[in-house]
């Protein structure tokens, strides 16, 4: 094709035909002009394609991590719930508490931990809308302004007084087992003396704990409500972002099963036994397995980082960082854990 071109322009050239070579020149320098606009637009789209690929993979991160705080929202509401339950139990039926028991409840209503860490505002400061893409940077704009607003509740500041009213007693906080924290309080009737259960009776039964009490209730009340804003704002980015890709999957990786009905937690040194992912796009994990009269829960990684207990068996709803789930009864169990809906199952062979 080059050679045509040279050959033309020497016989223009040859013939002394100027107007000729002079249209035959700016033909050229349009069609080099052309080939330039082609790369530079192939370019562009070449670049366009990459920034929407790192940015789907931001929102999936995204995506994943606002689950996850979906989670801790629920735990909040779920965990305010109960304590108001007991403050009511505790007002109105005080005489129905006795013993050890009386000291764990009263512990219990500063109990809830808020030491969980949302990853989104990190993914949202990453996103990179392409400034002429107005749907990646409405996206952009909501995602930020969801993740600025996304802060665990401080649980510490509201329950304050009652801590201060136990401590003044003197009253010991409930035996924890060292080895394995996971298995939480240890309920030894020994550990706490008479005088220290009549000091709890007394305390509970006090107007200034009664008062205390009451405004615990009030201030769970107003965080329940909060984490619910917090909880709808979530939901809405979840949608948000899986109707602008909807390839975004729920991502884990090397999910296991540990616990004292297999070889134990890792006071004993025991690690999780490894599950197959049987479903990617649903996150869904399974194995075969013989299990002993115990507890269990499924985690990441061998890390209790990212892990999901449970109150019921044989199935139910996975809580992240939920409680051991009770195994009543030893035997062959295929076991699934649905992480995009947040469920398992146990299901005895045999039956």
């Amino acid at each position: 094709m080059l050679s045509i071109f040279q050959k033309l322009r020497r016989k223009l050239l040859i013939e002394n035909n100027l107007g000729k070579y002079l249209l035959y020149a700016l033909g050229e320098i349009l069609i080099i002009v052309m080939g330039i606009l082609v790369a530079l637009q192939l370019q562009n789209m070449n670049e366009k394609h990459k920034q929407k690929a790192v940015f789907n993979a931001t929102l999936e991160q995204l995506y994943n991590s606002t689950n996850s705080d979906l989670e801790s929202y629920n735990n909040e509401i779920n965990g305010g719930r109960w304590i108001i339950k007991l403050i009511d139990s505790l007002l109105i039926h005080p005489e129905s508490f006795e013993g050890t028991e009386l000291v764990f409840t009263i512990f219990r209503l500063y109990g809830i931990s808020n030491d969980y860490y949302s990853e989104s505002n990190f993914f949202a400061a990453n996103l990179n809308p392409d400034p002429e893409d107005l749907t990646q940077n409405q996206i952009t704009k909501q995602v930020i302004h969801y993740a600025s607003n996304n802060k665990p509740a401080d649980w510490t500041i509201i329950s304050q007084p009652l801590e201060e009213m136990v401590n003044n007693i003197h009253l010991p906080h409930p035996k924890v087992d060292l080895l394995n924290a996971n298995s939480g309080w240890v309920y030894d009737t020994s550990y706490y003396s008479q005088k220290n259960i009549k000091n709890a009776k007394k305390l509970i039964l006090s107007e200034e704990f009664k008062a205390a009490a009451r405004t615990l209730r009030t201030n769970i009340i107003y965080k329940i409500a909060q984490a619910n804003v917090k909880k709808s704002a979530g939901q809405s980015i979840v949608n948000l972002i899986k109707e602008y890709y909807p390839e975004a999957r729920i991502l884990y990786q090397d999910v296991g099963i540990i616990g004292t009905s297999i070889d134990g937690f890792d006071d004993s040194g025991a690690i999780s036994t490894p599950m197959i992912q049987s479903d990617m796009e649903k996150s869904i994990w399974e194995i075969d397995l013989y299990l002993k009269e115990g507890r269990v829960k499924f985690r990441c990684q061998n890390s209790w980082l990212q892990n999901w207990g449970g109150a019921s068996f044989p199935s139910g709803k996975a809580y992240s960082h939920g409680g051991d789930i009770v195994v009543p009864e030893a035997g062959n169990y295929h076991i699934i854990l649905n992480l995009s809906e947040s469920t398992y199952e146990f299901v005895k062979k045999g039956e």
